[in-house]
C-alpha cells in the first residue's frame, strides 16, 4: 500500500465550483460512479480537504489537499485514472482545468514522505 499527499492551488473565485464538484460525488449516483473509477485506479482511500490560508494570517489563497492510499505506484494509478474513459474522469479533468488552471492532473509529484507512523 502506498500513501501520498498533495497540495493543489484553487484559482481565485473558483472555490464554490470546487465545492460543487466534490459535493456531486457524495450523492448516491455520484458515489457509485466515483467509487468505480477509484477502485479501477487502485485507490483504496481518498481524502479531499480544503486549506484556506487566509485564516492563517498568510493570504496566499485556497488549496485542495489530496490524500490517497493506493495499491500500486503513482504511474500505474495515473494510467488507470486518466487514460480510461469514464463519466468521473471526464468531469474530473474539466474541473482540474476550470478550478486549478491545469490541462490535466497536477503534474507535480506527490509530497515526499518524511515520517510515517501508524499503530
Amino acid at each position: 500500500m502506498v500513501a501520498r499527499a498533495q497540495y493543489v492551488p484553487i484559482l481565485p473565485g473558483k472555490l464554490e465550483a470546487w465545492r460543487k464538484f466534490w459535493a456531486e460525488w457524495q450523492t448516491p449516483e455520484g458515489k457509485k460512479i466515483h467509487d468505480e473509477a477509484r477502485r479501477r485506479a487502485g485507490i483504496t482511500k481518498e481524502v479531499i480537504s480544503l486549506q484556506q490560508t487566509d485564516a492563517l494570517g498568510n493570504p496566499i489563497g485556497d488549496w485542495a489537499v489530496v490524500y490517497i492510499d493506493m495499491k500500486y505506484d503513482r504511474e500505474k494509478m495515473k494510467q488507470e485514472m486518466y487514460n480510461v474513459p469514464s463519466p468521473f474522469r471526464d468531469k474530473f479533468l474539466a474541473m482540474i482545468k476550470e478550478v486549478h488552471g491545469l490541462d490535466a492532473a497536477p503534474p507535480n509529484p506527490f509530497s515526499e514522505p518524511i515520517f510515517d507512523w501508524s499503530e
